[in-house]
């Protein structure tokens, strides 16, 4: 018997009655008449040339070789039903854009990043996934994410298909609550000596920067946590006053979510967001478009939330 002597809707039909349990039902379910249902499926026994229901009393009770088909009768019209789901998303007149943002983002930022597209550009659905580094720039170039938002460029020299946009740039700054904040400033850095301090964890971007930072002042802070987490960060300065460092750009959301105020700009210090796209894409125009759309957009609009020192970097070269 060849594949070609298979009749996949006599299949189909085999599958709802081993599902519905009953000819009665499945035929309901099909819109097929009882009789011609009966006859599908004595048909497909034939050229199987085998049994695949035994019938005990009013029961439908699949044999060995039923249970065996049903298996992959499973798998081959699950597979069809993904098939279908995403054709439609292809054949959707919404388009999407898949994006991928490292865990250690500032979210918020991605958000007021996007939002001129999702507010003024072409309809558009936006599925946004988180990850690491690597797993988003592995889903990029195998084509299942179209733009990556990452905040180090360490990994630069992954792959030559991958291209790097520099699109906005900010000095890091010292935060705490508004209190110790007060505090804290008046007699910067001497007032740091001894203070509760959250350190960026093994694995974040601010790791090394803010380190290189400390071993450079006379005062000694007393480190009481650390986090790879920085929303956990955050969230913890408001169960246990500590300062930590954060990039400015953050400052006004800072303020307004975790009611933490700047202390001190670390001029020194400044942290790169990149843009990760494919050099060249299977996408069609409508990506390209709303990429040249965006980068232009960061090339000619000022940040003006911030009023501690942020620049946008303008004409920002790829792989910079």
């Amino acid at each position: 018997m060849n594949l070609t002597d298979l009749n996949f809707h006599h299949i189909l039909c085999f599958w709802m009655i081993a599902h519905e349990g009953s000819v009665a039902t499945a035929a309901k379910r099909l819109r097929l008449s009882q009789p011609t249902l009966s006859a599908h499926l004595r048909e497909l026994e034939s050229r199987l040339e085998t049994i695949l229901f035994h019938r005990t009393g009013r029961r439908l009770v699949l044999t060995e070789a039923g249970n065996l088909l049903l298996k992959h009768a499973d798998d081959i019209f699950g597979r069809a039903q993904t098939l279908l789901k995403a054709l439609r998303g292809i054949n959707t007149s919404v388009p999407r854009l898949r994006l991928g943002v490292v865990e250690s983002f500032p979210h918020l930022l991605a958000v007021d990043l996007f939002g001129s597209l999702l507010r003024d550009g072409p309809q558009l659905s936006l599925l946004a996934a988180s990850g690491t580094s690597d797993s988003l720039l592995a889903r990029l170039l195998s084509g299942d994410l179209d733009v990556v938002l990452l905040d180090s460029g360490e990994r630069r020299g992954l792959s030559r298909r991958l291209r790097w946009h520099v699109f906005a740039q900010s000095a890091l700054g010292v935060f705490a609550p508004a209190s110790l904040a007060r505090r804290i400033a008046a007699q910067f850095p001497e007032s740091l000596h001894n203070q509760p301090f959250l350190m960026p964890g093994q694995n974040s971007p601010l790791r090394s920067k803010v380190e290189s930072w400390l071993e450079t002042l006379s005062s000694r802070v007393d480190i009481i946590g650390e986090f790879d987490n920085p929303a956990l960060m955050k969230a913890f300065v408001m169960c246990r006053p500590a300062l930590f460092v954060m990039p400015c750009v953050e400052q006004h959301h800072l303020r307004r979510l975790y009611r933490v105020e700047l202390c001190h700009v670390i001029e020194s210090l400044r942290q790169n967001y990149y843009l990760v796209s494919l050099r060249s894409s299977s996408h069609g125009t409508l990506l390209s478009d709303l990429l040249s759309r965006l980068l232009s957009e960061l090339r000619t609009t000022e940040d003006k939330r911030d009023t501690c020192p942020t620049r946008k970097v303008r004409n920002a070269a790829p792989n910079s």
